[in-house]
């Protein structure tokens, strides 16, 4: 069917999380993720996404500064959605930052060599 996309396993993820906070908070949406929900959600170690944190490329929206416990928000999921892809096309970190600064889609697809 056109126009219509199927649901990868990491959206089959979020989707599960999200009912499940929906169910838990009765109904309310859960407006912050920890590191450890977005590591499943999206797939991708805590590890990583410390390191995207360090280099500059995916930053937490809010570090509690007792804690230092990382907090995402749902408005975040695209770009880390945006990196997976790109770095699953070959693309270096170097790369994909240069990309999501500029969003210069040229660029891109001359990396891409399209």
């Amino acid at each position: 069917m056109e126009g219509k996309q199927r649901c990868n396993e990491p959206c089959k993820q979020f989707s599960k999380a999200m009912m499940s906070k929906l169910k838990h908070g009765g109904g309310v949406v859960k407006l912050q993720f920890s590191i450890g929900e977005m590591s499943k959600i999206h797939n991708v170690p805590i590890g990583t996404l410390r390191y995207y944190e360090q280099i500059g490329l995916f930053r937490p929206s809010k570090v509690n500064q007792d804690s230092g416990y990382r907090y995402y928000t749902a408005e975040q999921f695209e770009r880390l959605n945006t990196i997976n892809y790109l770095k699953h096309l070959g693309l270096s970190l170097k790369a994909i930052m240069d990309h999501l600064e500029s969003s210069d889609e040229q660029h891109l697809l001359k990396r891409l060599n399209f």
